[in-house]
């Protein structure tokens, strides 16, 4: 897997996402092409993170979503969700 990013999130756990997540996100997204800084932020210092209500991809994981304020965003939408997938063999954020 060819590394795209990794980031420390608030508990200091690296957090991955690979260059094809990154594209699979940016195609379903491309309003986030140019919000790479403020997926980062909302990694390492999310407003809150909640575990989200869908299964997580490793049986012994947990997928849990880092939400954060950004004022900066359009008013219609100014807040960011990032998925991240808590496992054994990893954490990753599979979409933003």
């Amino acid at each position: 897997m060819a590394v795209r990013l990794t980031i420390r999130d608030r508990d200091g756990l690296p957090v991955t996402t690979s260059r094809k997540s990154w594209q699979h996100m940016l195609f379903g997204h491309p309003e986030m092409a140019s919000l790479e800084c403020v997926i980062v932020r909302t990694v390492k210092d999310p407003d809150v993170v909640v575990r989200s209500p869908q299964r997580a991809r490793h049986p012994d994981g947990e997928r849990r979503v880092a939400c954060r304020f950004e004022p900066s965003l359009r008013p219609s939408r100014p807040y960011v969700y990032v998925p991240i997938e808590h496992s054994p063999a990893g954490n990753w954020i599979p979409s933003a």
